[in-house]
């Protein structure tokens, strides 16, 4: 069975913590002098609030057409909230608009790992969705996670993902996807310091 989206969720997501220890320096540099909003934007994506985000990343982005740091965020919290939609062509529609606009920020000079790695899984026929488990109630308790991930809510993911690791023990993204909030949780207190 094919789980490379399922992977490199993963991954993108364990880079979007790197990104909070070290932000590109193309991404660095617009940062200075920044709206209230933008400013507001930028601190819900990096409280991996990616769903309360994207509304303010919309309005900054309609603003400042060519702000990459606005650009990326924008396109990663639209990538990461479609795994939330249960709607396959509003799931589509959305990576859509993730893809336009990952490809323009890197147009304006974006070249982040995190930028080239979900644009790498947004331009992959691989892509496809594909079940974590054939146990409906640890596929459920993944999705429920994914959802509370994209809202910035780590510790209702890592109980979601602990749910559906004891539900289907064969179940490894289970397994990384709650070391991978342990991991987010314990960053947050590094930078909250």
């Amino acid at each position: 069975m094919n789980r490379s989206f399922h992977q490199r969720f993963l991954i993108t997501g364990l880079m979007f913590c790197a990104l909070l220890v070290v932000s590109p320096p193309c991404l660095r540099a617009q940062q200075s002098n920044p709206s209230s909003e933008r400013s507001r934007a930028i601190e819900l994506y990096e409280s991996a609030k990616f769903v309360d985000a994207i509304p303010l990343l919309e309005k900054a982005a309609s603003q400042n057409p060519t702000d990459i740091a606005v650009l990326s965020r924008l396109g990663f919290s639209l990538y990461a909230a479609s795994a939330t939609l249960k709607d396959p062509a509003e799931r589509s529609k959305m990576r859509e608009r993730a893809k336009t606009l990952l490809l323009q920020s890197r147009e304006f000079g974006d070249n982040s790992n995190l930028t080239n790695m979900v644009l790498e899984t947004l331009l992959s026929p691989e892509s496809a969705d594909v079940p974590f488990s054939q146990i409906k109630a640890a596929e459920k308790a993944m999705h429920e996670g994914e959802e509370a991930f994209v809202r910035g809510d780590m510790d209702r993911a890592l109980i979601l993902y602990q749910r559906a690791l004891e539900l289907d023990p064969k179940l490894y993204e289970a397994a990384l996807f709650a070391g991978d909030m342990y991991f987010k949780k314990d960053m947050r207190k590094k930078t909250c310091r």
